[in-house]
């Protein structure tokens, strides 16, 4: 019964590194900031962007938890890392979310749009 049941879990969890290596890896090839004009496909430019930002903030994070605050314990470090990915991923969301935003409601792409977006 026990190795049935190890065999299921390990299943389980090799499905679930494959599935997700698959998802990340089509997430990192195919939804780009610049796939489309600005102004069209709001959702993947929000992604498109947004990978960055998590990974920035991921590195970042690290290095904090690792060189700067030293993090002892799974939740400490969660916290430590959580501070840098959870608001660099939202910036780079909201600057994608506000220039399409700004595109459709001017009619036009420029600058502004972008100088918009950051404030």
């Amino acid at each position: 019964m026990t190795h049935n049941f190890l065999f299921i879990v390990y299943l389980f969890i090799a499905i679930s590194v494959s599935a997700s290596t698959m998802l990340i890896t089509y997430f990192w090839n195919n939804w780009r900031y610049s796939n489309a004009p600005e102004g069209q496909q709001p959702f993947e430019k929000v992604v498109g962007l947004s990978k960055y930002g998590f990974i920035t903030g991921l590195g970042v994070g690290a290095y904090d938890s690792v060189i700067l605050s030293q993090t002892t314990g799974f939740w400490n470090t969660v916290n430590c890392m959580s501070y840098w990915i959870v608001p660099l991923t939202a910036m780079c969301a909201t600057f994608a979310s506000v220039a399409y935003t700004t595109t459709k409601i001017r009619g036009k792409d420029g600058y502004l749009n972008y100088i918009l977006a950051c404030v």
